[in-house]
């Protein structure tokens, strides 16, 4: 899953730069595999980002942050 975190951040990189929202990962190393269609889980992934990004263009700038905690079921808040 990190992976395909990874190649999404790359496609919107430009994009981020140009809105100056700071991205951040924090990307657990051990997490399990993910069954699931190879283009959709990568499109759905852009499509989160995009929209996380959209959400903090307005004033003031934010930041967009990927978490993938390993351990857990409950969902955990970012900052």
């Amino acid at each position: 899953m990190n992976i395909l975190i990874l190649e999404v951040i790359v496609l919107v990189r430009s994009g981020v730069h140009r809105q100056r929202v700071a991205l951040q990962t924090d990307l657990a190393a051990d997490l399990p595999r993910v069954l699931g269609d190879r283009l959709q889980v990568p499109h759905r992934l852009l499509i989160l980002l995009v929209n996380a990004i959209d959400a903090l263009v307005a004033p003031p700038r934010g930041r967009a942050r990927y978490r993938t905690p390993r351990g857990s079921t409950r969902p955990k808040p970012c900052s």
